[in-house]
């Protein structure tokens, strides 16, 4: 299976679980009695955890991007020297 359709079956499967609460983006309600006060507090609560983690783990990622960028982008561009490809044809090279 493809990247493309792995991500695609998560976004589907993340839609159907969250399909029944689609009336909270569209609909105005009233929460019952202390529910706003509770959610509230949790929501403080989980702040420092939402923002250190999801940071972490964007620069983590950032990091593994980067390196894979460097150690396939650094060969791949010596090739393409050697072989006088891509950016580096002679007709380029005269250009310049």
């Amino acid at each position: 299976m493809t990247n493309w359709r792995v991500d695609v079956a998560i976004f589907i499967s993340c839609g159907a679980k969250t399909s029944s609460f689609a009336y909270l983006e569209t609909d105005v309600f009233e929460t019952e009695y202390g529910v706003w006060g509770m959610v509230r507090e949790r929501q403080k609560q989980y702040k420092d955890t939402y923002l250190v983690g999801m940071l972490s783990l964007m620069l983590v990622l950032v990091g593994i991007g980067v390196f894979f960028f460097i150690t396939a982008g650094i060969p791949w561009e010596s090739m393409q020297k050697l072989l006088q490809e891509g950016d580096y044809t002679k007709h380029k090279k005269d250009r310049l």
